[in-house]
């Protein structure tokens, strides 16, 4: 009789265990289900700019130095951008090529606009193929693509990646300043929604010492390294806030091998959602 109570009580056990194994089993499928279900809707709750134009927009590429360009054109077309390239341009030039990018009316159609610039420069000032000052406003130039003197990328994001190749700064000298950047915003029929001026803008500026372009062959660790992350992330699906991230730890390594040869990252960004490339 104690034999039958001890079978019947290890019985009832093995099947509480069974019992409790299937229970698990259910609420991981219960979840799972769950998750299937609401990922799509928390993802779309989150705000994402609009990056389906075809091309999503215009790259502006200006080199200076006359590295790196290529590849950087490479990398944005296969982005989905059209790429304009300039080599080589003088400050002249630079100011003439980006004021027409502000003023031209194919801004209302692309979702996004970049501008890369490869530059010897002071503190504040690009000197393009000089190699010293007077030079071109850094600042000048980013007022050039505000939701005020632009609304064609009113509300887009604007992206700029600037290499600059650091040069002692002479006294006294002054180029083209903010005023001469004529910032008026052009004639327009296009809706402008009520944007803080200063909205929508990625500003990543890298500096380095110019005598690295004394260096045979010499390419920049930092756009080398945001090209690959920019497509890197593209195919993992990174907004770009998490890309530069992943540029900033490759920045930080190259530096703690190589501290004669240091670059310094700055990131100022106003983006008021994510933004897959």
């Amino acid at each position: 009789m104690e034999d039958m109570c001890r079978n019947t009580v290890i019985l009832f056990q093995q099947e509480e265990h069974k019992v409790q194994r299937s229970m698990g089993h259910l609420w991981t499928l219960l979840f799972t289900a769950l998750y299937v279900i609401m990922c799509p809707i928390l993802r779309s709750s989150v705000e994402v700019y609009r990056m389906q134009a075809e091309p999503r927009g215009t790259c502006v590429i200006i080199d200076c130095v006359g590295s790196d360009g290529d590849i950087l054109k490479e990398t944005f077309s296969r982005l989905h951008f059209r790429v304009l390239l300039h080599k080589w341009p003088s400050l002249e030039d630079i100011h003439c090529v980006l004021r027409g990018q502000a003023r031209t009316q194919d801004l209302q159609g692309h979702d996004a606009f970049i501008c890369c610039i490869i530059s010897r420069a002071t503190s504040s000032d690009l000197l393009a193929t000089q190699q010293r000052g007077p030079g071109l406003s850094l600042d000048g130039i980013r007022q050039l693509f505000t939701a005020e003197t632009c609304p064609g990328l009113a509300g887009k994001p604007k992206l700029f990646f600037i290499q600059s190749y650091g040069v002692s700064e002479p006294c006294g000298q002054y180029g083209y300043r903010d005023e001469d950047l004529e910032t008026d915003s052009p004639a327009t029929t296009c809706a402008v929604e009520s944007i803080p001026t200063e909205a929508d803008v990625f500003w990543s500026l890298c500096r380095t010492n110019e005598q690295q372009l004394q260096h045979s062959g010499h390419q920049s660790v930092y756009l080398r390294t945001l090209c690959a992350a920019l497509l890197n992330g593209q195919r993992r699906k990174l907004h770009l806030v998490d890309v530069h991230t992943e540029v900033n730890a490759v920045i930080y390594d190259h530096n703690q091998e190589l501290p004669g040869e240091t670059y310094s990252v700055s990131l100022r960004h106003t983006l008021r959602k994510n933004l897959f490339m």
